[in-house]
């Protein structure tokens, strides 16, 4: 009778040992059992960002603008932006990722009237409309400080890629449509304030800078026309400042 006892005791145990093994081994092969469980918000190598906010175009403004036009100009500093960033941490405080933001800004003006220079004819008289979009994508790096209570964190990106303009404008009765490519940069920092293990709050501020030095126009009858500025003060610095707000999300 005890030698059935002691059978019976060592396979449950052994049984038991198998159970144990088994949950082990059918957590994904890409975390530990102790990834699996844990309630840190920060452990998550992968996460997905939305933001928008306010932005402002610090640039002066550049010689072309004639001074009736300055207020004009003024109102297409300011405007909104949207974005999404896609990041991966290889170590907890360092990352690389990809990032994507447009800036639009627009603006009307009535009762504008358009002059041949050399003849001071007045050749049409009319409103006037810019509807801008700027785009940039580009690789990122990012750094990121997590506080000793692990309650927020402090997040720095450097990102160097693609910056488009694109101005569906309007000029009396001439439908224009202005395009331009070059290089941008972005800077930023934000504070990322976890709600849980997988959501996070986010508010910061972002300099991209960036300008253009030709454009092509294409008009509605299908013509176009390559403008190219003859020095640095013609050129459109499209630098800004970013103010956002958005959610991460932990993958």
């Amino acid at each position: 009778m005890n030698k059935f006892k002691l059978l019976a005791c060592l396979f449950m145990f052994g049984a038991g040992t198998l159970t144990a093994q088994a949950q082990t081994d059918s957590l994904p092969t890409h975390f530990s059992q102790e990834e699996q469980i844990t309630d840190d918000p920060f452990a998550q190598k992968w996460e997905l960002a939305v933001h928008g906010g306010w932005s402002y175009r610090i640039a002066k403004l550049g010689d072309q603008v004639q001074p009736d036009f300055v207020d004009y100009a003024n109102k297409l500093r300011s405007g909104y932006h949207v974005g999404a960033d896609l990041d991966y941490f290889f170590k907890e405080n360092m990352g690389i990722g990809l990032k994507y933001v447009r800036f639009g800004s627009k603006a009307t003006i009535d009762n504008v009237t358009v002059t041949d220079i050399a003849t001071g004819q007045v050749i049409g008289q009319g409103s006037m409309s810019d509807n801008i979009a700027i785009n940039f994508i580009a690789p990122s790096f990012n750094y990121r400080y997590i506080f000793p209570s692990r309650k927020a964190a402090l997040q720095a990106h450097y990102a160097l890629g693609y910056l488009s303009y694109t101005n569906n404008a309007k000029l009396i009765n001439d439908d224009l449509k202005i395009t331009a490519q070059n290089f941008g940069i972005s800077l930023g920092a934000h504070l990322v304030v976890p709600f849980g293990q997988r959501l996070s709050f986010t508010a910061g501020a972002t300099l991209l800078g960036g300008s253009f030095g030709k454009f092509e126009v294409k008009r509605a009858d299908g013509t176009t026309q390559t403008i190219e500025a003859e020095n640095d003060n013609e050129r459109e610095n499209v630098t800004r400042i970013d103010l956002s707000v958005g959610l991460r999300f932990k993958l």
